[in-house]
């Protein structure tokens, strides 16, 4: 959740996303300025040891910042160059997050639900005035005040009145896609028939 709610405050107060940026992109973006995990579990090393030219105590305690990592200078002229999708947010190797992908569909689902149900929700709040929670792990706002129009509901239908399914006209090509709500949408109507 807070991997949605980080990249919805980048998608709702950055220009550059305000005119319809890709989802996946400021997905990226957020997980290299504000990952939801700022800093990893704690280390403690088993014996004396120096590392990167400092000098670590047998105990003391170590911990791995992914927001430290991806704000270091030395990467700031090479992250142009490079894919946006190199930061640690997700760590590397064999210590990858093993539910990344998961993840990242799950908050680009999100993310097209929300501005296609609710295609003018803006920011309620001046930017300057949100917060964010404190901890040493998490990087997660306090609230995100949004302000839209109300949608109404659907209504159910009644689960002894079944009405009869009938044959859909498949719009082709990206206007249909758009329409319908997406790449994940379009993914998930072709599924289910």
């Amino acid at each position: 959740r807070n991997l949605i709610s980080n990249t919805l405050h980048l998608l709702l107060t950055n220009d550059r996303y305000a005119a319809g940026g890709l989802i996946e992109e400021a997905i990226d973006t957020t997980l290299w300025k504000n990952p939801p995990m700022a800093n990893y579990a704690p280390h403690y090393p088993a014996a004396d040891m120096e590392f990167g030219g400092q000098k670590l105590a047998a105990g003391d305690l170590v911990l791995v910042s992914f927001a430290a990592a991806n704000t270091d200078p030395a990467l700031a002229v090479s992250r142009h160059a490079s894919s946006n999708r190199s930061h640690l947010a997700w760590s590397a190797g064999p210590h990858a997050c093993p539910a990344k992908d998961p993840a990242r569909l799950i908050t680009v689902t999100a993310i097209e639900n929300l501005f296609n149900r609710l295609p003018d929700v803006e920011l309620a709040v001046p930017e300057d005035s949100l917060t964010w929670r404190p901890g040493p792990f998490n990087r997660a706002l306090a609230a995100l005040p949004a302000r839209f129009t109300p949608v109404r509901a659907a209504r159910q239908p009644d689960p002894q009145h079944r009405p009869e399914t009938t044959a859909r006209s498949d719009q082709g090509g990206a206007q249909g896609r758009q329409e319908r709500g997406g790449l994940w949408s379009s993914f998930l109507s072709w599924w289910k028939a």
